[in-house]
């Protein structure tokens, strides 16, 4: 489903299973990377698919993006798998950034790629390619003015501190069904890529890249 037709549906199902990856980091487990190779296959259909040539439009970029959601859960584990180096090696990272410009960057793309230089998968080149298309998309988002509204109704639903797996079941069946997530996304885009591009010259700015 993280690679269905509906962006909806996809977009849920990244979402719950970033949340799920988040849960096991608190708890120190990694059983869902453990018992199985489907993260790295949904990472590595993922970074094939924003590398190859030619394919650098916003709707393609936008259909590819909910898959984002689990790399920057993978990257934000206490280990990081060692396979993620080889999806995210030189070429395929610089592949990408041949792909990204102004118009098809969003705040999700630019996440992963903090998180990639936190955990320096980064080159010179790479970070000097990045801060340029950064500053195409400030003049961009200043000469646009966006005018944006106010955000749907957060989602009510949350989980007590006392539930069972029937409670975590339907709290993430509920997410995969719910507008919400999408719609706060689409509705502060601007907002959100602005706060974005400052947290990763923030990051940049750190020695070491040691931000968090």
């Amino acid at each position: 489903l993280v690679f269905y037709n509906d962006l909806r549906v996809a977009t849920n199902c990244c979402f719950c299973l970033s949340m799920i990856l988040g849960w096991e980091n608190l708890t120190k487990e990694t059983k869902l990377l453990e018992g199985s190779s489907w993260c790295r296959l949904i990472i590595e259909e993922m970074t094939v698919s924003f590398a190859a040539p030619a394919l650098a439009s916003q709707s393609f970029m936008n259909k590819q993006s909910p898959q984002v959601l689990i790399a920057i859960a993978v990257l934000k584990l206490r280990k990081i798998p060692q396979w993620m180096r080889s999806v995210f090696d030189s070429s395929s990272i610089s592949g990408i950034l041949d792909n990204l410009t102004a118009s098809n960057l969003s705040s999700e793309i630019l996440v992963l790629f903090r998180e990639l230089l936190k955990s320096n998968f980064l080159t010179t080149e790479q970070i000097a390619t990045i801060n340029q298309i950064l500053q195409e998309c400030r003049k961009c988002i200043y000469t646009n003015n966006a005018q944006e509204g106010l955000p749907n109704e957060a989602i009510k639903k949350v989980l007590t501190a006392s539930y069972d797996t029937g409670d975590i079941c339907e709290f993430l069946i509920d997410l995969m069904t719910s507008e919400a997530y999408i719609d706060t996304v689409s509705r502060g885009f601007h907002k959100k890529l602005s706060e974005e591009i400052e947290m990763f010259y923030t990051c940049l700015s750190v020695d070491d890249g040691g931000c968090t």
